[in-house]
């Protein structure tokens, strides 16, 4: 599907029906509708070097560090600000070079989904000294959400019982892993 900004364009202008593990907000709420429960939550997580010589336990202990986030990427209009106002972001358009400022100590930290961000280390930096803290820098809800133009709209209400059912977070869980392991193996079949 490409980057998430294009992924979310698509969905707007109807071109993608189905939006899954997708935060929910104001703008989005204009051109998609969103199930109630979520389907997943996603710790935003902070990477760093390791060993690091700065204690850094909370959100506030970025101030006045340098941080790296792709273009278009955005973490909730609060959380943007508090970033925006307190740290300086390097904006860049790949995941490989958000890392890589990381990794070459040309940034402090990236703030980026756990469980895709450690996905993306054991892949593409496995022995970097790279890692997430243990204290979430944000709990996010993650919907499945359906184009107001899609003609799949209807079926948003048949997910919810589906999504309440028991032991589907599991199975969800279960899915992500699979999922994530194949992405890996398909990784490494395609580099040269």
């Amino acid at each position: 599907m490409g980057p998430w900004a294009r992924c979310q364009q698509k969905v707007a202008a109807g071109e993608v029906d189905i939006n899954i593990c997708a935060l929910r907000n104001e703008e989005r709420s204009r051109y998609s509708r969103f199930t109630q429960t979520p389907m997943a939550i996603n710790d935003m997580a902070v990477f760093v070097r390791q060993p690091s010589n700065r204690l850094l336990q909370q959100r506030e202990d970025l101030t006045g560090l340098r941080g790296a986030m792709m273009i278009g990427v955005s973490l909730g209009s609060e959380l943007d600000g508090f970033l925006q106002d307190h740290t300086r972001i390097h904006r860049v358009n790949s995941l490989k070079q958000v890392f890589g400022l990381l990794a070459n100590d040309r940034v402090d930290f990236v703030p980026y989904g756990r469980s895709s961000g450690r996905l993306f280390l054991r892949e593409n930096y496995p022995d970097s000294g790279l890692a997430d803290l243990l204290w979430p820098l944000q709990r996010g809800e993650l919907y499945i959400s359906v184009s107001l133009r899609s003609p799949h709209l209807g079926t948003l209400e048949q997910l919810e019982p589906m999504l309440q059912a028991p032991g589907m977070s599991q199975w969800i869980d279960q899915l992500l892993e699979k999922y994530s392991d194949l992405y890996l193996q398909q990784q490494r079949q395609q580099k040269p």
